[in-house]
């Protein structure tokens, strides 16, 4: 599964990366130019202490003297650490040896053609040094071959030195730089979170909310203000909907009772003939509809005003006992045997009309849609993890319901095609229930088999 990342920690990372790639370079180059510096340093002090070699051995070489390894103590390395030096003839004769330069410097190195010297680094005794080999002038030809090494060891320290700092500061500085990108950016989509966190909230009970807008004129408040707008046509829709299907709802309700009386009238005219029979069948249908008309209103009230339910404490171990009491007879003539357990009597906050409804509709069903000698259980009891929350649970071994009908049966005007039996409902009952249950601030879970039966599991807070 792809992680979703959030615009906000998109920019985040993203400044922090671009960042770190810019503070890296520039430690690289500050790296590299105090290389360089260090070298030219330590190379300038080189060529000035060969120059004082140099001087010495041209001023005793015009006397035809060649000078003694003691009369050079005098002179000054300046910044030097660990000098040593070698003179040679341009024959590579050693005309002034050093221990520690000895066969140290190869013979590529021991002329050197013009006047420029010329720098290596070796690796003498196990320490790196910077050797500088020129030549000594006497009456302005070269006379000798000079070699100069100083330890490279203080310029190695102070690099070592700040490449340590780099490597303290560069990590300090990600961090450093994520927190303010992350503090940036979370103050940028502050307004956009609490836009998310409204439209969230938004369904259908509170249409009317809205996106509050940041102050600044920029595109988040010009997004905000087009949401909203967008809201308002949605709401405007929905309102139209819901009161068309009130009032069609509503105006059906008069002209199908009429129909019903004329119906039953002309029943009682043809009773025992065929005709009769034939009306009666036509009655059926027009309770039929009668109910849809009435479920299809109840439901629009209870979109368009769920304040409209009555919310007071409740007994529901009485409300499903009476329930039972008046479902009964059904079952007993479908000869459906129906159970009751109730662990404890439980008062909750609800409306008691409305948690009739639910339970006789879950009842009607599990006995519409089980057969002859089948078992339905209705049993009541608080839930082990939480003393707060009370579980009904309405069990029957009927049909079952098809594992791809599972997520639809709330839709309003579903009905399971396999196991809609002949002359079934109009496929509100179940859209009601769950709406009634929503509105109590309820849950409502089915878990069902074909074939063996259907488990319906009711939560309500108390």
């Amino acid at each position: 599964m792809i992680p979703v990342l959030t615009v906000r920690t998109k920019v985040a990372l993203a400044y922090t990366l671009v960042f770190g790639v810019v503070f890296a370079a520039f430690a690289y180059l500050v790296y590299r130019n105090s290389l360089e510096a260090s070298m030219a340093k330590l190379d300038a002090s080189i060529v000035t202490y060969a120059g004082k070699i140099a001087s010495e051995v041209e001023e005793q070489r015009n006397e035809h003297l060649f000078p003694a390894p003691g009369e050079f103590r005098s002179l000054s390395p300046g910044d030097l650490t660990g000098q040593r030096f070698l003179v040679r003839s341009l024959d590579g004769r050693v005309m002034l040896d050093d221990s520690v330069l000895a066969g140290a410097v190869p013979l590529s190195a021991r002329s050197v053609r013009g006047t420029e010297g010329t720098f290596v680094i070796r690796e003498i005794g196990g320490e790196k040094f910077r050797l500088y080999t020129g030549t000594v002038e006497v009456n302005d030809s070269a006379a000798f071959t000079l070699t100069v090494a100083a330890l490279m060891a203080p310029v190695q320290d102070d690099l070592e030195r700040l490449r340590l700092l780099f490597w303290l500061t560069v990590p300090a500085m990600l961090v450093i730089a994520s927190i303010a990108a992350y503090l940036i950016t979370r103050a940028a989509f502050l307004p956009v979170s609490s836009m998310i966190a409204t439209a969230r909230g938004i369904s259908q009970d509170n249409l009317s909310s809205r996106l509050t807008l940041p102050d600044t004129r920029d595109e988040v408040r010009l997004l905000g203000e087009t949401l909203n707008s967008m809201m308002d046509r949605i709401e405007r829709a929905f309102d139209a909907q819901r009161q068309f299907i009130a009032d069609a709802s509503h105006e059906l309700r008069t002209p199908l009772t009429i129909i019903r009386s004329d119906l039953e009238l002309l029943q009682k005219k043809g009773r025992g003939s065929t005709k009769g029979r034939e009306i009666a069948g036509i009655v059926a249908e027009v309770d039929r509809l009668s109910k849809m008309a009435g479920d299809l209103l109840l439901l629009s009230r209870l979109d368009a005003a769920p304040d409209s339910l009555r919310f007071e404490p409740v007994r529901i171990d009485e409300v499903i006992v009476e329930c039972v009491q008046n479902i009964h007879p059904l079952f007993r003539a479908a000869g459906i045997s129906l159970r009751v357990h109730i662990a404890e009597a439980v008062e909750m906050t609800g409306d008691r009309d409305g948690i009739k409804r639910i339970l006789l509709c879950l009842l009607e069903n599990s006995l519409k849609f089980t057969k002859r000698r089948g078992n339905v259980s209705v049993s009541l009891e608080k839930e082990p993890e939480s003393e707060l929350q009370v579980r009904v649970t309405v069990r029957d071994t009927g049909c079952g319901i098809a594992p791809g009908d599972l997520s639809r049966i709330f839709g309003r005007f579903f009905r399971a095609g396999d196991a809609r039996p002949e002359g079934g409902g109009s496929g509100l009952g179940l859209a009601i229930v769950h709406r009634l249950v929503s509105l109590h601030k309820g849950s409502i879970a089915v878990e069902s088999e074909p074939g063996r039966g259907t488990t319906v599991v009711l939560r309500f807070g108390v």
